[in-house]
């Protein structure tokens, strides 16, 4: 039996125990399991800000403004060798 069917038997099990319908039922408890789901993005999303206040205040580029400034000289490159080749073709 895999660790996934094992979970699945003791989650149903617990889904028909009485108790838990009862827990399951009481408000305060939904919403503290509404706010543990919702608490992996909440940090991440706090660790992100962060971290951009941080190279913001650092004078530190974005992977954003690093991105685009790898496009900006894929294309300068990209110019330069056209016109290098036009120049070689005249």
């Amino acid at each position: 039996m895999g660790l996934k069917s094992l979970l699945m038997d003791q989650g149903m099990k617990l889904l028909q125990d009485p108790r838990f319908g009862k827990l399951a039922s009481d408000p305060r408890v939904m919403k503290a399991v509404v706010q543990a789901i919702s608490l992996p993005a909440k940090v991440q999303e706090i660790g992100a800000d962060t971290v951009a206040q941080l190279t913001k205040r650092l004078n530190l580029a974005s992977e954003e403004e690093v991105a685009q400034l790898r496009r900006t000289v894929r294309r300068l490159e990209e110019e330069v060798a056209r016109a290098a080749q036009e120049r070689r073709e005249e």
